[in-house]
């Protein structure tokens, strides 16, 4: 049975629909494709970016609440026992006090007999581990301890930023630094004398790959008839990513009582 030339016709308009839809389709899905991908990238972008800003403010949240920590319940009864300088200038010699209006390092009394210095970038080395080592006392007979006896330092050494001064001020790690301290026979300021702890307030983990900033300035007073009591000090903590640059700030006051 011979098709009519009309079916044949009919037959063939169908199939060339056929493949106009195939070739719309294929185009169509190809233009929804490259849309997917224009839109995926900013959307990881986004969320990358979301992500690393929520880590360091957590990074940041746990610092403040160490420093506030830190920084209440200490011996601090007169100006003298809280004041601000640079790391260049922290040395342990009173002729070296020099109190600044801004700087990355915070010395506070602790003790009567001990005092704290607050920085980041802080060098843990080992020459600063033998010199705690060395002065590290027995609690119970208050005599010298020998190597091999064991450590019995009352900080806890969560870490150690390197062998020399500059691996360990590029770590950009909190550090609290524990001294014997003196006292200046002419401005009755506290200053750290003697090497006695040093410790990092945060696990290695917790500061994923980010690295910590510290400025301290704004030191304000109680102001009684008889001397000046620090209050509190304003410090900006500063989250920075290395070959990134900052990702997050913040300010916070760090009241003394």
């Amino acid at each position: 049975m011979k098709r009519s030339s009309g079916t044949v016709q009919r037959i063939s308009s169908k199939r060339a629909m056929t493949l106009v839809e195939l070739v719309v389709a294929m185009a169509l899905t190809a233009i929804f494709a490259a849309a997917c991908v224009m839109l995926i990238l900013p959307v990881v972008k986004i969320y990358t970016h979301s992500t690393d800003l929520a880590r360091a403010q957590l990074l940041a949240d746990t610092v403040a609440n160490s420093l506030r920590s830190e920084c209440t319940g200490n011996n601090i009864r007169y100006k003298g026992d809280v004041w601000i300088t640079s790391e260049a200038n922290a040395r342990i010699d009173e002729a070296d006090i020099d109190p600044q209006t801004s700087g990355d390092v915070l010395v506070i009394r602790k003790t009567d007999d001990y005092c704290e210095t607050i920085a980041s970038n802080y060098a843990i080395n080992r020459s600063l581990y033998t010199s705690v080592f060395e002065n590290d006392t027995s609690e119970e007979d208050a005599t010298y301890v020998a190597e091999t006896e064991g450590i019995t330092s009352r900080a806890i050494y969560r870490m150690f930023a390197g062998t020399t001064g500059s691996e360990a001020s590029a770590s950009g790690h909190v550090h609290y630094g524990y001294f014997q301290a003196g006292t200046s026979t002419t401005s009755s300021y506290v200053f750290p004398r003697e090497y006695y702890d040093f410790t990092d307030p945060l696990m290695y983990a917790a500061y994923d790959r980010y690295v910590v900033d510290l400025h301290f300035s704004g030191l304000s007073y109680h102001i009684d008839s008889e001397d000046e009591t620090p209050a509190y000090v304003l410090c900006d903590i500063e989250i920075i990513q290395p070959g990134v640059g900052t990702v997050y700030t913040r300010q916070i006051a760090l009241p003394f009582n």
